[in-house]
């Protein structure tokens, strides 16, 4: 894993998931269940993060990023790094 996020990066995060939990009522964003979200898209990306250990400064593009994850995850805790999401169905964001 990545490591824990810092008390600034936790509020980060648990404000990403309480806005896809609001907007997945509309827009069907995640099968996910608020009360599962923060181990399977928070703690699952950390993981990801931590296995693929980019270099700082990388550049990298989530693919079918869908709700955002693991692209938005991984901008919160690397801020260093450059992160492109891309999905079919919306245009391509860069954080």
């Amino acid at each position: 894993m990545a490591g824990e996020p810092a008390p600034t990066q936790r509020a980060a995060l648990t404000a990403f998931l309480d806005e896809l939990e609001r907007w997945n009522h509309r827009l069907n964003l995640t099968t996910v269940a608020p009360a599962d979200m923060w181990k399977r898209h928070v703690e699952e990306s950390l993981v990801m993060l931590g296995t693929a250990a980019p270099r700082r400064g990388a550049d990298l593009v989530d693919i079918g990023t869908g709700a955002g994850v693991p692209g938005i995850v991984v901008a919160v805790m690397r801020p260093d790094l450059r992160i492109g999401l891309v999905e079919s169905l919306v245009a391509c964001v860069t954080l």
